[in-house]
């Protein structure tokens, strides 16, 4: 039996029941925008965790990373070193195992 592991939903992700939101950041600390400005709009504390990890060089492309507080779990994904710079494909690539495991690997 073939079980279907992806499902394309159109809408407002923010209205969504999903325990866990993805968003797409860098590895520089801006959240300037598109999906990313939004998420930093919503989520200010999430928003100076990511920033504060920047800062530290914690952030590394292709290592996703969780933040939530006691409403949401925001998966941080780095797909670009730089804000100003294109996404890699290796680094995506190297982060996609990482986003179907186990959340408590990623606290």
């Amino acid at each position: 039996m073939e079980v279907n592991v992806v499902t394309f939903v159109k809408g407002d992700m923010f209205k969504s029941p999903a325990q866990v939101l993805t968003n797409t950041v860098n590895c520089v600390g801006v959240m300037g925008a598109g999906v990313a400005l939004e998420f930093k709009n919503r989520y200010p504390m999430m928003f100076e965790d990511y920033k504060a990890k920047c800062d530290q060089g914690a952030v590394k492309p292709g290592q996703p990373y969780l933040w939530e507080d006691d409403t949401k779990q925001i998966l941080n994904f780095p797909t670009k070193r730089d804000w100003r710079s294109d996404s890699v494909f290796q680094d995506i690539e190297r982060g996609m195992p990482i986003t179907s495991c186990d959340f408590n690997y990623l606290r």
